[in-house]
């Protein structure tokens, strides 16, 4: 598992930087503004679920999803919350079905004023 870097968004733009996810998962530092943007041009749609590592005030949650399309996928989702995503180590656990070539990848940081 590779720690994903953040693009952080100013006023000034920034340069998108789409990584190609690894088969095993990617982890990446989860926050109250930050989103993923997941492209997939495989012939299958592709789960993509970031992993919840537990409760959250003795409450479960289950692992979020979300299907990216086959061929033309492109979706932008999240905030991500500590509270919900971090693990142990302080960053989030991403897990794709049929991960590798075909798919890419990016975590964004919006300003938040």
């Amino acid at each position: 598992m590779a720690l994903l870097p953040t693009n952080v968004i100013t006023r000034g733009g920034f340069t998108a930087a789409f990584l190609t996810t690894a088969v095993g998962g990617d982890t990446f530092n989860p926050g109250e503004d930050v989103f993923l943007h997941v492209k997939n041009t495989t012939g299958s749609p592709v789960v993509v679920t970031v992993a919840n590592p537990g409760n959250v005030r003795g409450v479960a949650f289950t692992n979020y999803t979300i299907s990216i399309p086959a061929t033309t996928g492109d979706k932008e989702f999240g905030p991500f919350p500590p509270s919900l995503f971090a693990g142990s180590t302080g960053v989030a656990a991403i897990t794709y079905a049929a991960g590798g070539a075909g798919v890419t990848i990016q975590v964004k940081k919006y300003p938040t004023s």
